[in-house]
């Protein structure tokens, strides 16, 4: 038999498929006949659910990305305390995960030892020579005295 000559069946006497509900139907919505006899609210439930599991899951991937953040800020502090800027310590290509202890938090011990590595690896003196202020220069030699009586005192003419 060809698939001219299959009978074809009239649209008045089939039923919808369930599978190729409109698109613009909201999920869970079925027929009058479904919401009878209960399909329907279940599939209603079922929607509302999993649009809940779906939010759950958004907002849990959330709170675990900003707790990620927090502990880099934890580890680039300790890693800034040992003398090392935090961003050659991530340079150094250390992960986050190898410098928490069990309980979830940065373990100093293991950020040192990432520290020590990542001076090696990245061949950074840990020594700062001295006298060197924050401009880079020699920091220049204060006067003895009192300054704050010389600040208020009568100039010199």
């Amino acid at each position: 038999m060809t698939e001219d000559e299959r009978p074809q069946a009239s649209s008045e006497n089939s039923e919808p498929d369930p599978a190729s509900a409109a698109p613009d139907q909201p999920e869970g919505v079925g027929s009058s006949e479904d919401s009878d006899t209960g399909v329907g609210r279940a599939n209603a439930e079922a929607a509302k659910w999993r649009v809940k599991y779906r939010e759950a899951e958004a907002q849990r991937d959330a709170l675990a990305a900003q707790l990620d953040a927090v502990r880099k800020d934890q580890v680039g502090a300790i890693a800034t305390s040992m003398g090392i800027k935090a961003t050659a310590l991530w340079a150094s290509g250390v992960q986050l995960d190898s410098l928490l202890g069990d309980d979830g938090v940065p373990d100093p011990a293991k950020v040192k030892t990432a520290v020590d590595a990542a001076r090696q690896a990245l061949g950074i003196d840990n020594k700062r020579p001295r006298g060197v202020g924050l401009s880079g220069a020699s920091s220049p030699s204060q006067p003895r005295g009192d300054q704050w009586r010389a600040a208020f005192a009568p100039r010199e003419r």
